[in-house]
């Protein structure tokens, strides 16, 4: 049997039997076709070229396989034809097929056998080497066959064009240069990608656009204007825009490249002229245009204007992205009615079915909605989501941020709703979440619940980090739990034997402060300590911190050795290290170096912030210096970067208060409720007892009605107040109806408020026997005071009067008496035990009546 490959062989020479005869082109594709369906094709392709012992016929053949797009054939041929290079065509034909295959080490082999290189191999080979992305490989040939030839248009154009591809851009300049000086005409594509590369490395294409202007299409002038604007040259771009426009129609003109420079620039005035301009020459203007735009608007505040631009948009059917809306939301935060309004239009999307819509929009309005403490609206979106018809579903951003506008409105259970509900969504908790819950905790005041969670993450696969560690130690305060510094030290100290989580700056910043807030100096100087051992650098907020502890600890010395130590160590102090310093000042009575420091700050080119002002001003309160707390009022008001806030009215009206000037008082309260600092419940209080110690009682009175009104609860200190303002007056009807208000709006009387109080009747001229006359709730209130203050003649004789006048007190208020009563006072006991036995004789004789 004669193999496939033997026939083969035998049909190839009987075809090319005799050296005239040349293959007929259906005898070569016949071939070529056997040649494709062997199963050995070297083999066959030796024994073919065995037979063809003419380099004429072996160029046709080499060509015919490169028509027919056979290159992968042709360089397979490459061993065997070692011997036969002596032709150029043959050579060209191997480096077509190469520059095919993209098969740059082919061609090299290929050079190697050629004795002589002519124009049209250097640019197969480097056609070659940019294709097989060897750049400089092909730089390499360029060279060489520079030094042979002059550079042709073509190879010029070769080089331009796969040069910038590769943003080789001094390199293609060269070439460009080379163009120049020979006087070449360059086609409109060589240009292009001239100008094309220029905008992408910063060059505003000017020699390039020159030397091709007079032939420049609308393209040309379009990459031009666009590397003008890349460069910064806006200027420029405007004049060649002009220049285009009397070449060109409007359509064609880019006035959005111009618009988006402008805008990016921070020039909107000129950039709204072009895009005006543009839409009145129905010239193109997208998406994009209109998106730097908004984006720009937003930037500057200007949200109504960013809104008009995207009604405009969605007026003229311009499809917006999701960069066009993500802009919008992101506005809306500091704008209820703006707020709603996108609420309003992502129903419309919805509606629409728009693609745009996605969760990222969502939980960007989600964000809104509970920055603007719109937590019931926030959580109507979230319902939305989670309805089955919605094609969006939530994701751990959206609960997140459900769960921290619940520590806004101090709602835990709601919170821990919204983690049951996260999971029933299949949505997985991430450490996000569980921090987030631990700080509504803590600001729910909640901390068992809080470390209650630690267990409950890491039982989830999630390791703590130092941010809910952090949090958790934010929480721990004296007034929450005596032992919480213990504690939070034995978290510390078992964080770091685990090993799992590196303290960080932040972490020993918490401890430093947790330890002043527990009143623990040595303890905060300790972990200072260990913080520079563990080579962790101190910020100039840890010696804030460290200033803070010495001053609260009176330790004034202290207080400037850690500052001195701060600045030897190289750090400049900043605001907040000022601030720790004039508190510590403060604190210690030691205004004068308060000022001393304040002076030096300034100096330091730092500029008061709000807290650094009103720090002054509470040192001029202490002090008692109304002159010089307005002094530093007077310079925040001319500083427009450090506004007067609450606690800056609340120390002034202070000031005036302890001062005892009214006049001044009234002046600032008002101009307050002029600001956006509303009063508070400080405010009230400081004004109420400015006005009681004025001797001014009833406007006091009026003040604690407005109070009322605005929903603002009084505390124990504020009816203090109003009592300390009868005890001067010495009204003690006033006082009685007051302590009334007090019981009824459950505020537990202190003994600073019967200490008052008895003030208020030892002064009155009230008879204790008139206050029968008051009614019941008057009796009840004298009798809880007379027997807090031991007045035992008074009580008992209001307690006769009661009964002479047969006014009903009832059991509840005898037990009362019982439970104000002190072991050390038996005679109440035993008259309000023996009055609640004669009660219970009149009761039996009257049910035996029955």
């Amino acid at each position: 049997m004669i193999s496939e490959e033997e026939s083969l062989v035998n049909f190839a020479k009987l075809m090319l039997v005799g050296r005239a005869l040349r293959p007929s082109t259906e005898a070569m594709e016949e071939f070529i076709a056997a040649l494709s369906s062997s199963s050995d094709k070297f083999s066959f392709a030796h024994a073919f070229t065995c037979s063809l012992d003419s380099s004429e016929r072996l160029e046709g053949f080499l060509e015919r396989l490169n028509d027919l797009d056979k290159g992968e054939k042709v360089a397979s041929l490459e061993p065997i034809l070692k011997n036969r290079m002596t032709s150029p065509k043959i050579a060209e034909a191997m480096l077509i097929a190469a520059n095919a295959q993209r098969d740059t080490e082919l061609s090299k082999r290929i050079l190697e056998l050629m004795q002589n290189f002519n124009e049209k191999t250097y640019y197969l080979i480097i056609d070659t080497a940019f294709k097989s992305l060897k750049a400089e490989q092909a730089l390499a040939f360029y060279r060489q066959y520079k030094e042979n030839f002059k550079p042709t248009h073509g190879m010029l154009q070769l080089m331009m064009r796969n040069l910038c591809k590769y943003q080789m851009l001094s390199k293609a300049l060269e070439c460009f240069k080379e163009a120049h000086s020979m006087s070449q005409i360059l086609d409109t594509e060589s240009v292009l990608s001239l100008l094309e590369c220029c905008f992408k490395q910063g060059n505003d294409g000017r020699e390039v656009f020159n030397y091709h202007k007079d032939a420049a299409d609308s393209r040309c002038y379009s990459a031009y204007i666009k590397a003008l604007c890349k460069s910064g040259n806006i200027a420029e771009a405007a004049s060649v825009l002009e220049k285009m426009k009397a070449r060109f129609s409007g359509e064609e003109c880019p006035y959005y490249l111009l618009v988006e420079a402008l805008a990016r620039s921070g020039n909107l005035s000129d950039a709204f002229k072009y895009f005006v301009q543009a839409k009145n020459e129905d010239a193109a203007v997208r998406t994009s245009t209109y998106n730097v735009l908004i984006e720009a608007y937003v930037k500057i505040e200007n949200v109504p204007k960013a809104w008009d631009l995207l009604e405009d948009m969605r007026e003229n059917k311009i499809e917006g992205d999701s960069y066009t809306y993500t802009h919008i939301f992101k506005a809306v935060k500091e704008n209820k009615n703006d707020l709603l309004r996108a609420a309003e239009l992502l129903k419309k999307l919805e509606k629409e079915g728009s693609a745009v819509l996605d969760v990222i929009l969502y939980n960007l309005l989600l964000d809104a909605f509970v920055s603007n403490r719109m937590l019931f609206h926030a959580c109507e979106l979230l319902d939305s989501l989670e309805s089955p018809e919605s094609p969006i579903k939530p994701d751990e951003i959206s609960y997140n941020t459900i769960i921290k506008g619940c520590g806004q409105t101090r709602d835990l259970a709601k919170a821990f709703d919204f983690l049951e509900r996260m999971k029933a969504h299949s949505v997985k908790p991430n450490e996000v979440t569980f921090n987030s819950l631990i700080d509504v905790c803590v600001r729910c005041g909640d901390l068992e619940a809080a470390w209650k969670l630690l267990p409950a993450m890491e039982s989830s696969g999630l390791a703590p980090d130092n941010f809910t560690y952090s949090t958790l130690i934010k929480g721990m305060h004296p007034r929450n739990d005596r032992n919480g510094l213990k504690r939070v030290l034995e978290l510390f100290n078992e964080m770091k034997r685990k090993g799992k989580v590196k303290p960080d700056e932040i972490l020993y910043n918490c401890l430093m402060d947790a330890c002043v807030r527990f009143r623990d100096t040595c303890r905060a100087v300790a972990i200072f300590n260990e913080m520079e051992l563990a080579e962790i650098p101190p910020s100039a907020i840890t010696y804030g911190i460290l200033i803070k502890a010495y001053g609260q600890a009176n330790q004034l010395d202290n207080v400037f050795k850690v500052f001195k130590k701060m600045q030897n160590k190289g750090y400049s102090p900043n605001a907040v290290t000022y601030g720790c310093l004039l508190d510590s000042c403060i604190k210690n009575g030691a205004i004068g170096k308060a000022l001393s420091m304040y002076e030096k700050m300034l100096k330091d080119g730092i500029k008061p912030n709000t807290i650094i002002y009103t720090t002054l001003i509470k040192g001029f309160t202490k002090i008692k210096n109304l002159k010089g707390a307005m002094d530093i009022y007077q310079k925040m008001i001319l500083d427009p970067n450090s506004p007067p806030n609450n606690v800056t009215y609340n120390s002034l009206l202070d000031c005036c208060a302890k001062c005892n000037d009214l006049r001044m008082l009234d002046r600032l309260f008002e101009e307050m409720k002029s600001t956006k600092n509303k009063p508070d419940l400080i405010t009230f209080s400081t004004v109420i007892k400015g006005y009681c110690r004025g001797g001014k009682l009833m406007a006091a009175l009026r003040l604690l009605e407005t109070m009322e009104e605005q929903h603002i609860r009084p505390d124990e200190v504020l009816f203090n107040s109003l009592l300390d303002g009868c005890a001067k007056k010495g009204e003690m009807e006033i006082a009685l109806e007051i302590y009334a208000k007090m019981n009824r709006t459950h505020v537990k009387p202190s003994e600073i408020t019967y200490s008052i109080l008895l003030k208020v009747f030892a002064r009155s001229k009230m008879k204790v026997k008139d206050v029968v006359g008051k009614g019941k709730e008057a009796v009840v209130n004298m009798l809880a005071i007379l027997v807090y203050g031991n007045y035992t003649k008074e009580a008992i004789d209001l307690l006769a009067k009661v009964r002479t006048e047969k006014l009903r007190l009832g059991k509840s208020v005898y037990l009362s008496l019982i439970h104000i009563s002190e072991p050390t006072r038996p005679l109440y006991i035993s008259y309000a035990v023996f009055c609640l036995k004669k009660k219970k004789k009149k009761n039996k004789k009257k049910n035996t009546r029955k």
